[in-house]
């Protein structure tokens, strides 16, 4: 399927690795929306910059968690373009446990930590809403033009069972996957791994 000139194309791209994402930190609660990319994960976003190139990207949008908003500015570095930050392109919200340590998660909030539901944890259907909602608008708004957006795993993920009506069950860090939008319909165009 050929692309219409009148479509919008995005490159969707998660952010690179940090050290959360390889298990270094001591909680899987600590500093999880705070932790920057660490060399391997600026090396890989180094790596995707050069499929980037020469694409005719006019420009990125991105969460303003700081491991997507460090993706964002190596990109921007590189492809000499406007980067614009987008709050709904968040990870899923964990609540105040966030930037706990295990110990202090287990001392004060017991019964959660066996629990599916945290405390101040974002529902998953207003997590699911959140994500449609921002696509929807994000093509509404820049229909006709070819963006990058840097997000996160669960956010791609998400995005991806709800527009294609699939599973994809990996998301790996620095992972772009091309996607065009045209008359209400997504179509996958590219994927490249790294």
């Amino acid at each position: 399927m050929g692309i219409n000139i009148n479509s919008t194309e995005i490159g969707l791209v998660r952010h690179g690795l940090t050290d959360y994402n390889i298990g270094k930190c001591q909680s899987p609660y600590s500093k999880k929306n705070h932790c920057c990319l660490n060399d391997e994960g600026r090396f890989q976003i180094q790596k995707q910059v050069i499929t980037l190139r020469n694409r005719g990207w006019e420009f990125i949008i991105t969460s303003d968690l700081l491991r997507a908003r460090e993706t964002a500015m190596i990109i921007e570095k590189k492809l000499n373009i406007p980067v614009y930050f987008w709050p709904g392109l968040r990870e899923r919200e964990c609540g105040p446990i966030k930037h706990n340590e295990i110990d202090e998660v287990e001392s004060y909030y017991p019964q959660l930590l066996f629990s599916s539901k945290f405390f101040g944890e974002e529902p998953i259907e207003l997590f699911n809403t959140r994500v449609r909602k921002t696509f929807e608008t994000l093509v509404e708004t820049y229909y006709g033009h070819k963006f990058l957006v840097i997000s996160h795993e669960g956010t791609l993920k998400t995005f991806y069972n709800i527009f294609f009506y699939q599973t994809k069950d990996i998301w790996k860090s620095g992972e772009k996957v091309d996607v065009v939008y045209n008359n209400q319909t997504w179509v996958l165009k590219d994927s490249y791994l790294l």
